[in-house]
């Protein structure tokens, strides 16, 4: 008895088959464009790109991998992408859950790693970061410099947190965001924020708060909310200006190149004169701003709200009020005061005032990877500037 034969859309010719698996491969580079057989954790801290897996780590050991990690040891896992983070060892090779497939030998447990509330899959402040889910989050979150935590544009008061934007709304199509209202600081118009937890937490930074360069969102003065619907109408943001950058004590060069300064007349007697005695370099002027009176009064109650209840969290629905949280400019960082009386704060800052470079694998060519690999937990986010 003969066999049926199949049907012609069913049929698949090699060079089809062939073409399909390109297509593929072609698919998994766009993902991840670097060789994934290279663990970083002998590279030691890194400036990288790190998931959180949930299922090898708990919420008293969490566990953060690298790229490579993710996509070799953890592709199967439920994992949590997170992004840059600072100062990061991937920490595969030292899950007691999970063997690395990259490096083999258990490795001694890192002890310079920071974790926080992301690695579990918690965000933000309010309640919809404590159940937050990719899948139906719609509205844009941005990271702190500092604790390089996510918090949505609505509950840093860049939105109405009255009216944050529906899960379901589809942010993609043309009508919806026709009708999602323009946040009061776009993301093009400053490098970074600071937030008002990290704020009050560093007399630096909360002196700085509010002044040029150090953006804050501040309720309008003498507006009634009856006759300014509008978010934008009842809210202002402060120190849109930037800073002007330190004064130079170089002077300033002559038309043929030599700098404008006094010689020493030449004796008549002799031939050569003594050379000036060289004096100490004048100390820096101290340029740290004077504080912003409205600002600090946000950030007094601010840190006395938060210490009256610790352990709540905002919800969307609350009542706006400000917060404190800053956005800098930028050219903010780069004209903090480094004079002798500010530069012991300065050092305790808790991010750099330079980006350190971010590690990058080996690029690998679109050729040599086989299948794509599942996608990571991703989320509609704005990452800080490297």
């Amino acid at each position: 008895m003969s066999r049926p034969s199949p049907a012609p859309d069913s049929i698949t010719t090699l060079p089809a088959h062939l073409d399909a698996q390109a297509a593929l491969r072609r698919e998994a580079h766009d993902w991840m464009p670097y060789r994934v057989d290279q663990c970083s954790y002998a590279r030691g801290p890194l400036r990288q790109r790190i998931s959180s897996c949930r299922t090898c780590g708990t919420e008293d050991a969490p566990v953060g991998v690298c790229d490579a990690c993710a996509v070799s040891c953890h592709a199967e896992h439920d994992l949590v992408e997170l992004f840059t983070r600072r100062d990061f060892t991937c920490d595969c090779p030292t899950s007691h859950r999970a063997r690395c497939a990259l490096l083999g030998a258990a490795q001694p447990r890192n002890t310079g790693n920071t974790y926080g509330r992301n690695f579990l899959g918690e965000f933000c402040r309010c309640e919809r970061g404590k159940r937050y889910d990719p899948m139906d989050e719609a509205e844009s979150m941005i990271e702190c410099l500092a604790c390089q935590d996510w918090f949505h544009e609505s509950c840093l008061n860049l939105q109405d947190p009255c009216n944050p934007i529906p899960a379901d709304t589809d942010t993609s199509s043309t009508t919806s965001s026709s009708t999602i209202e323009s946040p009061l600081l776009p993301s093009t118009a400053y490098a970074h924020l600071v937030c008002s937890g990290c704020i009050t937490a560093h007399p630096l930074l909360q002196r700085y708060a509010g002044t040029q360069g150090w953006c804050m969102v501040v309720p309008r003065e003498n507006v009634d909310p009856a006759a300014a619907p509008e978010w934008a109408e009842r809210w202002d943001v402060i120190g849109r200006r930037e800073p002007s950058p330190p004064s130079s004590t170089k002077r300033a060069r002559s038309p043929h190149g030599s700098p404008l300064v006094k010689r020493p007349r030449l004796s008549s007697s002799s031939p050569t004169a003594t050379p000036p005695t060289p004096t100490s370099a004048a100390p820096k002027p101290c340029t740290l701003p004077a504080p912003n009176p409205l600002a600090q009064r946000i950030l007094a109650s601010f840190a006395a709200s938060a210490a009256a209840n610790a352990d709540a969290a905002v919800p969307p629905s609350s009542s706006a009020r400000a917060r404190g949280d800053v956005f800098l400019l930028p050219s903010a960082r780069e004209n903090i005061c480094t004079c002798a009386s500010c530069m012991p704060d300065v050092q305790t800052l808790p991010f750099p005032l330079e980006d350190e470079p971010e590690y990058e694998p080996v690029e690998d060519s679109p050729g040599t990877l086989p299948c794509p690999p599942p996608p990571l937990v991703g989320f509609p986010l704005i990452p800080s500037p490297a």
